[in-house]
């Protein structure tokens, strides 16, 4: 690396970790909402259905998202462990939500990112 390239790979990370931040606060957002499945008994909310974001119920999994900068210019914002992964890992059809993936075409998760890197 130039010395030239240091201060826009500097101003670049300040993109990068804004980016990662946004996500990390939509995704979180998205994770204290109420689906539109049943009411179970001993539940704050309504459970969601399969293809919603999971319901917000103890708060376990938005506590299991971790957003981290990976390299220079790319950040992660994923369930790492407890019931964040256990949510996302378990199948739908057996009361898991892949909500990691379902960030991925949400058009609203995608827009908090880009926003945050058009400010800069």
């Amino acid at each position: 690396m130039t010395t030239n390239a240091a201060p826009l790979l500097a101003q670049l990370g300040k993109v990068r970790d804004r980016a990662i931040k946004a996500g990390a606060s939509k995704m979180e957002e998205k994770l204290s909402g109420e689906g539109t499945g049943v009411h179970s008994p001993g539940q704050p909310r309504r459970s969601s259905k399969p293809g919603e974001w999971p319901s917000r119920q103890s708060g376990e999994t938005a506590e299991g998202i971790v957003s981290a900068p990976t390299g220079p210019l790319s950040g992660r914002v994923s369930a790492v462990g407890g019931a964040a992964l256990d949510l996302h890992m378990r199948p739908e059809a057996d009361g898991g939500r892949p909500f990691v993936i379902y960030a991925l075409h949400d058009s609203e998760y995608l827009s908090a990112i880009g926003e945050a890197v058009r400010r800069g």
